[in-house]
């Protein structure tokens, strides 16, 4: 039985993966992430879903812990990083360190161990603003403006070198900005989600005028599934947006959001602030619609409507997460 390794698996886009794995193929899903108890690990949505998935504990910088989960694998989907650009914001060091060196580490132990495809989610945050005139696809000047961001292009660029130098079979996603089941609280749909419902204002920083490329995680999801077994010479060595192509702000979303949980337009607290964000990411994604015919499946409307069906099914997971005072988004 095959087996794909799917690092930060428990995560909120690493949980979609394995359940879309799951369902629409027969691989062994192995599932590396930070140690849990059992208590909490058994809990988990991915680990009751049946004897094909494995876990293995373990850190980014652990080269050991690294070396037994690749051992036997088939494919890797390298997800794990610390993803929040606040905290880039404050601890630069860390997160450079974590994201860089855990993708340098899993690169060289899949290489190691005759991994056969190797697929790297970079960012789209890693191009920065849009610049004018120019389409945001694979092409764009990569411009990152938080440390997070830096280390997503990092990540990416190391990855492409294996490429270069080595031959091996690594292929670059940039994901724009993905919603959907099993986000935490931290991010800012489930995050205005679980105010409107407990009817406390959300924060729209800067005015809420960001505009960014929103897609549902299930659509990336599939791409990733296509991935694993397309033709290696279409994709290996490439880089792939995976975007709907359509912009939206964020104030836009808040909006949608406020109709579909029947809440007073009264709750949405515009502030013009400093906060350090992309303000105009909207991706072109005609490569990998060319290459797999692929193009999104759902509409933000239409994802948002069924996202927030689900949060409203799952309060609970909601609840097990604080509610940070700080808004900044």
């Amino acid at each position: 039985m095959n087996t794909v390794l799917i690092t930060g698996g428990l995560g909120f886009v690493g949980t979609n993966i394995v359940k879309y794995l799951y369902r629409h193929t027969s691989y062994r899903i192995a599932i590396f992430d930070r140690p849990y108890p059992d208590t909490i690990l058994n809990k988990h949505p991915v680990m009751q879903l049946g004897n094909r998935i494995l876990f293995h504990p373990g850190d980014l910088l652990d080269r050991k812990s690294i070396d037994r989960a690749v051992r036997g694998s088939m494919y890797v989907i390298h997800l794990a990083a610390r993803t929040h650009a606040r905290e880039s914001l404050a601890d630069p060091v860390a997160v450079y360190e974590t994201n860089v060196m855990g993708t340098a580490y899993f690169l060289e132990s899949s290489r190691k161990y005759g991994v056969r495809r190797f697929i790297q989610f970079s960012s789209c945050e890693v191009y920065g603003n849009r610049i004018p005139g120019r389409p945001m696809d694979e092409s764009h000047p990569l411009n990152p403006v938080t440390p997070y961001a830096a280390s997503k292009v990092a990540g990416d660029r190391l990855a492409s070198a294996y490429f270069e130098s080595y031959h091996f079979p690594v292929v670059i996603v940039r994901p724009f900005n993905m919603y959907g089941p099993y986000q935490m609280p931290d991010k800012m749909i489930p995050l205005f989600i679980k105010r409107l419902v407990a009817e406390k204002p959300i924060t729209l920083n800067n005015g809420g005028r960001s505009r960014r490329d929103f897609i549902a995680v299930t659509d990336v999801a599939y791409v990733v599934q296509r991935l694993l077994t397309a033709p290696q010479g279409d994709v290996c060595g490439e880089v792939f947006n995976i975007g709907t192509g359509k912009v939206m702000s964020v104030r836009s979303i808040a909006k949608q959001l406020i109709i579909l949980l029947k809440k007073p337009s009264s709750l949405l607290v515009p502030k013009e602030n400093a906060v350090t964000e992309t303000m105009n990411n909207v991706g072109i994604s005609k490569k990998i619609a060319r290459v797999l015919h692929w193009k999104p499946s759902m509409s933000v409307t239409e994802g948002l409507r069924k996202t927030t069906a689900w949060y409203l099914r799952h309060q609970q997971w909601l609840n097990q997460f604080t509610d940070s005072v700080d808004q900044r988004l």
